[in-house]
């Protein structure tokens, strides 16, 4: 998922939070890319955030 996107990989791995409106650009550029019928992306024990 980080490919291609210099520096989110040492951010989502680095131990502090990532911003995340990084997060969600990042997540949603991945499932573009991709084709994926994905609308939403949810942490366990949150609410579902949608992506546009």
């Amino acid at each position: 998922m980080t490919e291609g996107f210099p520096g989110l990989y040492e951010m989502y791995f680095a131990g502090d939070s990532i911003d995340e409106k990084v997060r969600k650009e990042a997540i949603n550029d991945y499932v573009l890319s991709n084709g994926l019928g994905i609308d939403y992306y949810k942490d366990y024990g949150w609410d579902p955030v949608p992506l546009n």
